[in-house]
């Protein structure tokens, strides 16, 4: 009778053991997408969820025809590649969490995505390039009465942002060029004329890691004068900083009158 009770428990005990190991896989495979791709996913799962309770459906147990038509229909009303991408991403995620096959494995998915490319093909709005009229409206915004003489009551983040914009126009610089340059990396050279020499250090094309110089002319002719900026933001910063010039920084939109141009400016972390 002893022996029967611990062999019951035993197999209980195991049944527990198991289910627990079950509930945390399902946690764990939950945490496997970053919290901001969950919450894309959330937003559009509904798509699929309520297209099931319409028509009737499994949510977890739908074939790949039934999961066919359902994007096939988001594709006609929404003309989004985008979105049923997103929507076949986020039906993957949930049957994962739940250790169930997903209907989006089959073929057929792969076969129908090739379609929806053929028939809706992508195109890219072009970028405007930054131009020198573009470059006037940022430096009338940032010298305005309200920032005070040479734009020093201005934002740290509009300085950041409009000096950025400013250097990768006149070094042809990459925005990871610019972020990665130090006060120390920035010179100013009175001989024989007023200029910068900026030593990027790090970059894509630095294979050998010994930086290249590269030379930005004075121009005291314009307002939108480069070197005066630098020395001006300089002034800003105070003669003691010794840190990156641009520092990571998460991306925040604002607008400037600019009829053309919408600036996305740095955002203090």
């Amino acid at each position: 009778m002893e022996s029967q009770n611990s062999v019951t428990d035993s197999f209980g005990d195991r049944n527990s053991e198991l289910s627990m190991g079950l509930d945390a896989a399902r946690y764990y495979l939950s945490k496997s997408v970053k919290n901001s791709t969950k919450q894309q996913y959330d937003r559009v799962y509904d798509v699929w969820r309520n297209f099931c309770q319409r028509n009737e459906l499994e949510e977890f147990g739908a074939s790949h025809e039934q999961l066919a038509a359902c994007l096939s229909l988001v594709m006609m009303r929404d003309k989004s590649y985008s979105k049923v991408v997103m929507l076949s991403a986020a039906v993957t995620n949930e049957y994962r969490i739940r250790m169930l096959p997903s209907p989006t494995t089959h073929e057929t998915i792969s076969t129908l995505f090739r379609g929806f490319r053929n028939e809706h093909p992508q195109t890219r709005t072009a970028k405007l390039p930054i131009t020198e009229e573009i470059l006037d409206k940022f430096y009338n915004h940032l010298y305005q009465t309200k920032h005070g003489r040479d734009g020093l009551r201005a934002s740290v983040v509009l300085w950041r942002t409009i000096w950025r914009i400013s250097m990768e126009y006149h070094t042809l610089g990459r925005f990871s060029d610019i972020v990665k340059l130090r006060r120390s990396d920035v010179k100013y050279v009175t001989d024989p004329s007023p200029h910068l020499r900026i030593l990027f250090k790090g970059g894509k094309n630095d294979l050998y890691t010994e930086g290249a110089e590269r030379v930005v002319a004075s121009n005291p002719t314009v307002k939108r004068c480069p070197v005066q900026l630098t020395l001006n933001y300089f002034k800003y910063l105070g003669t003691s900083y010794i840190g990156y010039l641009v520092p990571s920084c998460l991306a925040k939109i604002f607008r400037i009158q600019t009829n053309r141009y919408l600036i996305v400016e740095p955002w203090l972390t």
